[in-house]
């Protein structure tokens, strides 16, 4: 039996414009889904796309976000004014667990990079730490995940849908506090490694005198949109979990734009453009299920990728 609010929105009762925020609100998650989808392919099918491991867990986490605010979608749930329990609790477990997959696999990211570019050391212990920065975000998020749905499970009249019908969520202030504690500390911990790398990549370029060039500049203002984004979309992630269930919903519209930021700050990359071009154009650059196809001697060019593209 579905659980029913005593505040529960009626789909009768919804005006034209509330309708059209719900849509509004299942497309920019689509998109952020697409977008992220795009840029992630690239660097697990193709050849010459090459991703860390930390990159593709952030995409992969982005992806999963934006996958938890659409689940009402695939099971049916959309057009109904409350959905069943389990689906709505499942739902209210995910909203969440995902951002706080999200903040630590991007402070995971950062520390990568970091290491990558400033430390030294041996590949085993090197690997050892991959592992790591790959897994604790997954462990983090998992517990938040659980607490949630076992506070679900045990006070089920707190699992309902929020008050503008875009997603379900748990009314108590216990899961919301612990996620928002979470998400300050791995945005925190994220920006505050960013600022180091900053700081870093900058005093090497001006003692290289490469700060002039575009390149150099290039790659500074992506690592600064990267160091802003997070800090506004996760203070917005916070603000959305304390506000749910109050006359100020409206504004969780904006909740879409992580994985839409996301992906445009990573995915406006020339490899992860010319790959996308390789494909439309040859099947060379993503056929990792076959051997490379053998050079002829009657077409020398035969079984080798183009590199005009």
């Amino acid at each position: 039996m579905p659980l029913v609010s005593s505040g529960q929105i009626m789909l009768d009762d919804l005006t034209p414009g509330e309708t059209n925020t719900i849509i509004a609100f299942d497309v920019m998650n689509v998109i952020g889904l697409l977008m992220t989808s795009l840029v992630l392919f690239p660097a697990l099918l193709s050849r010459t796309v090459v991703r860390s491991s930390a990159w593709i867990a952030l995409m992969t986490s982005s992806m999963f976000y934006s996958s938890s605010y659409l689940l009402l979608l695939p099971t049916g749930q959309r057009s109904v004014s409350q959905p069943a329990y389990g689906v709505c609790l499942f739902q209210g477990s995910l909203v969440y667990s995902a951002p706080v997959l999200v903040s630590f696999a991007g402070w995971a990211y950062v520390l990568q990079l970091y290491i990558g570019l400033f430390l030294f050391m041996p590949k085993l212990r090197l690997l050892r730490v991959n592992i790591m920065l790959l897994l604790s975000p997954v462990c983090i998020a998992g517990i938040m995940f659980v607490a949630s749905l076992a506070f679900g499970i045990q006070y089920p009249e707190t699992v309902v849908i929020d008050s503008t019908r875009r997603y379900c969520h748990i009314t108590s202030h216990l899961p919301r506090i612990m996620a928002a504690v979470l998400i300050g500390v791995g945005t925190a911990g994220m920006m505050v490694f960013e600022v180091i790398l900053i700081f870093l990549v900058s005093r090497r370029w001006r003692a290289s005198k490469e700060m002039n060039g575009f390149n150099a500049w290039h790659k500074v203002g992506r690592v600064i949109i990267f160091t802003i984004f997070p800090f506004g979309a996760f203070t917005l992630n916070i603000a959305g979990l304390y506000s749910s269930g109050t006359t100020n919903d409206k504004w969780n519209l904006l909740l879409p734009i992580i994985p839409i930021g996301t992906a445009l700050i990573f995915g406006t990359r020339t490899d992860i453009f010319k790959a996308w071009k390789t494909c439309c154009s040859s099947d060379t650059a993503w056929n990792i299920y076959e051997e490379p196809k053998p050079i002829s001697h009657s077409c020398p060019n035969c079984g080798k990728i183009s590199n005009t593209v």
